[in-house]
């Protein structure tokens, strides 16, 4: 009976423990504009930001960081929110500054409320990516995340990782390395959030609000550290476990791209016709015909072994390859490639223009060869062209079937 009391009041203090470990905000934030449009609500435990047609608000972390796993409660304000952006993010406040942010872009009553993330190295951005929530944002608190360390940023949403940026310099794609200070703020982007911008703020339903929770803060701070000693592995953060998603995260990023994902400037061709480095390149896509018991690349121009049956030889592999020039004679190696950059499939008058072709070829290749044996006198002057002759060139040439027909 008294083990039981006793573990039944050391998992009350635990538990009370884990409620209490939400530092106050004013141990690590400050506000930084707009302090007559912010509540301290719950003893300092959460963070009310108003804003309506005068001002909106915004508050700091007291320190930088150059590495850690960041992190907010937050509720979204509701009805319609149109216009009005809350975000929540990282930034160095430098010329050429870096940046990770989360943005939700705020709408109508009843429609869904965007979050745009965007990562900025250097000064560089433009890296919108764009999701659809799966629940209500304005309903309840939220836990939104940002883990950055020298391998990966990973934002998440509830511990569900929705956007990955790997550090790629060694392409040369710039990944953010500068100290940056945490920040949250509710402003007014009626210019751009919603909509594109031509759906405005109705400011009837000012102000709006916005509510933020968990202010204790898991970071490096650079104050009295260098920089390799932010990227130790004395940080949890930046144990090798946390250099990628395990099995189980890149299930639910992957759920999430195609489920949720609105818009990737990877995948904006209009915007970038060539694909940013760091973006996923798509594999061309390779025309392959199969020739007997092979598939012949007509990229690499080289045999490849069919899945279903095995090589009987490497002669055999350069007699269909040999085979392969032959059928199709007007494909030259460059016009290979450029046959490979259209990325389609043969059409009815290529077939019909490789058979005709095929057909010359071969009644020139016939002549040559009759000409090059009566010269050499292996064949009788005014002998026609029967099976002799056909033995003779076959025995030169080396057996090769009959080309298949092209599959549509």
């Amino acid at each position: 009976m008294k083990l039981f009391v006793f573990s039944l009041f050391a998992i009350v203090l635990l538990s009370s423990g884990t409620r209490t470990t939400d530092s106050s905000f004013d141990v690590n934030y400050y506000v930084t504009w707009g302090n007559n449009h912010v509540l301290s609500l719950n003893q300092g435990r959460e963070i009310q930001l108003s804003m309506d047609n005068t001002s909106g608000a915004g508050f700091g972390s007291k320190l930088v960081y150059r590495s850690g796993f960041f992190h907010l409660r937050i509720k979204l304000p509701d009805k319609d929110s149109a216009g009005v952006v809350t975000a929540f993010y990282l930034t160095s406040h430098t010329d050429n500054h870096d940046e990770l942010d989360f943005e939700f872009l705020g709408n109508r009553e009843g429609r869904p409320i965007t979050l745009q993330t965007n990562v900025f190295s250097n000064g560089q951005g433009n890296r919108e990516q764009r999701i659809h929530l799966w629940f209500d944002p304005t309903a309840d608190f939220h836990t939104y995340k940002i883990m950055w360390n020298q391998h990966q940023i990973v934002f998440y949403v509830d511990n569900i990782p929705i956007r990955v940026f790997k550090n790629k310099t060694d392409i040369g794609v710039i990944y953010p390395s500068q100290p940056m200070q945490i920040e949250a703020s509710l402003w007014n982007g009626d210019s751009w959030a919603t909509d594109g911008g031509q759906t405005k703020t109705n400011w009837s339903h000012a102000p709006f609000k916005a509510h933020f929770q968990g202010f204790n803060i898991v970071g490096c701070s650079p104050a009295h550290e260098d920089q390799q000693y932010c990227h130790s592995s004395k940080y949890w953060w930046n144990q090798d476990k946390y250099w990628k998603l395990n099995s189980k995260q890149q299930r639910q990023y992957e759920n999430v791209r195609e489920n949720y994902m609105t818009y990737d400037y990877c995948s904006d061709r209009p915007r970038y016709p060539n694909p940013p480095p760091e973006c996923p390149h798509p594999t061309p896509i390779i025309h392959l015909v199969v020739l007997g018991s092979f598939c012949v690349s007509s990229q690499r121009r080289k045999t490849i072994p069919n899945p279903g049956k095995r090589a009987n030889n490497n002669n055999n592999g350069k007699k269909r390859e040999a085979l392969l020039l032959i059928s199709m004679p007007s494909l030259s190696r460059e016009k290979m490639k450029m046959k490979l950059r259209d990325s389609r499939p043969l059409t009815v008058a290529d077939r019909i223009k490789f058979s005709t072709q095929r057909k010359k070829k071969k009644k020139k290749k016939k002549k040559r060869t009759m000409k090059k044996m009566k010269g050499r006198g292996r064949i009788a002057k005014g002998e026609e062209y029967r099976g002799v002759f056909r033995r003779k060139v076959r025995a030169i040439l080396g057996f090769l079937p009959p080309p298949p027909p092209f599959s549509s």
